[in-house]
């Protein structure tokens, strides 16, 4: 079934319910996984019966091999420690720096991660390729754990301010104004400050992409940032050579699929099949974009700034299938980087048997709202 290969960056998995909605349309979903799985190894995400279907596909660009247990062994640790992240990683690193020289591995282990916030491309020198993954690694995995630490808190704190808005509703009249700050917290405001997450960002980005260099990346159309925050690092990089992106498309999606894996993978099968013309036009329409030399906004009547019969029949059919009632609304943004292949950008290598670049990149945003 026609679909638009992609990478997705930097998170290491595609399983939640606000990640599944994004195989609507960009299939075979490709993503990096730190670690590779073991025999039988479905780490209860439901991973086996996407891939199969052909909906996605994982890739370890680096093996642990002899090394897997241990590592997991570490992760598993910093899960479950209840002190704060600066003393669990030194205590690994001493870990890793003991364990190197038992098995008399060349010279001595650097700090594999001083912190979240060092970038494991300015310690490249003196370092071993091992133990630069192994920072990427861990970096990227811990990240992970942030991210899910993270959308509890949020979640908790909105069961709670529901519940404190019925109470003080209650006691004051159901015509009672509730303002918002009321129930700002300390963690809200944490969650916003820009600095520390901008430098956490570039560093999570910048380990994905240590990771992704240390084997060809196989052939992709739509390189899937899995937020705004993300996209930044590869706008970023754009302004800095003084290419300016354009928008081609604004992709309505649910904002959830919330149901089991067998559940998510028919539901999302039924879509792409109802949808399959739609999804062929829009995807002939993106790679005659990214293949035209110079490109011209406007030249296609399927992508911006037209684009409106395509995406209202795609409207129709997700409001069939997956009601906005019931399951919100995200948005997959799609931007040209003219003259600008991402390979090329980033400079990664791609596969022997990739096609020859495109003249253009192509750049998703998955954005929680329009």
């Amino acid at each position: 079934m026609t679909g638009c290969t992609t990478l997705y960056f930097p998170r290491l998995s595609v399983y939640d319910d606000n990640q599944t909605p994004l195989m609507l349309f960009c299939a075979p979903l490709h993503y990096l996984r730190a670690v590779e799985r073991g025999a039988a190894d479905d780490d209860g995400d439901g991973a086996i019966h996407f891939i199969n279907r052909g909906l996605c596909q994982e890739h370890t660009p680096a093996p642990l091999g002899p090394q897997r247990a241990r590592f997991l062994r570490l992760v598993e640790d910093i899960r479950n420690r209840t002190d704060d992240y600066t003393a669990q990683l030194s205590a690994l690193t001493l870990a890793h720096d003991d364990q190197s020289a038992r098995t008399g591995a060349g010279e001595p282990a650097h700090a594999i991660i001083s912190s979240l916030l060092t970038d494991p491309a300015q310690k490249a020198d003196g370092q071993t390729t091992e133990n630069r993954l192994w920072q990427a690694r861990l970096v990227l995995t811990i990240g992970e754990i942030l991210d899910e630490q993270q959308q509890a808190i949020k979640e908790e704190l909105a069961t709670l301010s529901d519940q404190e808005r019925a109470m003080l509703a209650e006691m004051r009249g159901s015509d009672t104004v509730i303002d918002d700050a009321m129930f700002a917290t300390p963690a809200d405001a944490a969650s916003e400050s820009g600095a520390n997450r901008i430098r956490l960002d570039n560093t999570r980005f910048k380990a994905w992409l240590t990771l992704l260099r240390a084997a060809p990346i196989p052939p992709v159309e739509l390189w899937l940032a899995a937020s705004p925050e993300d996209g930044d690092q590869i706008f970023t990089r754009c302004e800095k050579i003084d290419v300016q992106p354009i928008p081609l498309l604004k992709l309505p999606l649910p904002r959830h699929i919330a149901a089991s894996p067998e559940y998510v993978v028919e539901h999302i099968e039924s879509f792409r099949h109802a949808s399959q013309e739609i999804n062929k036009t829009i995807n002939s329409s993106l790679q005659a974009a990214t293949s035209t030399t110079p490109y011209v906004s406007g030249a296609d009547p399927f992508l911006a700034p037209y684009g409106g019969e395509s995406i209202d029949k795609w409207s129709v059919l997700l409001d069939q299938h997956f009601p906005e009632t019931s399951h919100g609304r995200s948005y997959l943004k799609i931007y040209l980087t003219p003259e600008t292949p991402i390979e090329q950008l980033l400079a990664v290598d791609t596969s022997p048997e990739a096609s020859p670049p495109h003249s253009h990149g192509l750049v998703g945003v998955h954005a929680p709202n329009g």
